[in-house]
């Protein structure tokens, strides 16, 4: 998911196109709540996005996701006090870097530390942003155990996890920042943001394809 590659803004202006039009008849049966589809269009759009750069990376993004929702729906439904709440959290937070540790460090421990030379371990593709949103997601587990912070509904916490703008490079977000805008997310047409947007976004792809990628060669 490069966003100075054309095909990037091509499937993601599909993806936005579906996910308009099926608004119209979703819009007339849900009225006010409308704001429940646009959410889970919005979660679909990044989890297309996901699945057309592998099918590995929307399997990991998935799974670490879902480790990371199902551990804190467990641990604050059957933990007792915020004490069981830190234990519980060493647990997660392993769980969480598992597939981080096995794609991007399993050929420099495997092979160069203890020698196993198991060549699959090189062979192994790491998978897209898969360093942002599995640090993002651990913290988002801490703010929720540590700090106390209600868990949000599955759709908001898949939308935190997988916000596609900023899952490749970041920033790495706390859920203060990024959530609360989220959980009340709509699409709509708001020409001053817009402008602000597209300009950010020029200047942004100016910087990377005219200057960066010049200048690197």
């Amino acid at each position: 998911m490069n966003f100075a590659d054309l095909q990037f803004w091509l499937l993601l202006i599909v993806a936005l196109a579906v996910a308009l039009l099926l608004r119209i008849p979703f819009r007339r049966s849900l009225g006010e709540s409308i704001g429940r589809y646009d959410r889970v269009s919005l979660g679909c759009v990044g989890l297309f996005l996901l699945g057309c750069v592998s099918l590995q990376t929307l399997t990991i993004f998935m799974t670490v996701s879902l480790i990371t929702f199902i551990g804190l729906h467990l641990i604050l439904r059957f933990s007792k006090s915020s004490e069981f709440y830190r234990k519980w959290l060493i647990l997660l937070i392993a769980l969480q870097l598992s597939p981080l540790l096995w794609y991007k460090y399993g050929d420099f421990v495997g092979n160069g530390i203890f020698h196993l030379e198991l060549p699959f371990l090189i062979q192994v593709a790491i998978p897209i942003g898969i360093s942002f949103y599995t640090f993002q997601l651990i913290a988002f587990a801490v703010d929720t155990l540590v700090h106390g912070k209600p868990l949000p509904s599955p759709i908001n916490s898949l939308n935190f996890a997988g916000f596609f703008p900023q899952i490749v490079a970041g920033p790495i977000e706390r859920r203060d920042s990024l959530l609360h805008q989220l959980e009340s997310f709509r699409f709509q047409w708001n020409r001053e943001s817009m402008e602000k947007g597209l300009s950010w976004i020029v200047l942004g792809l100016f910087f990377k394809r005219c200057m960066a990628d010049n200048m690197a060669s």
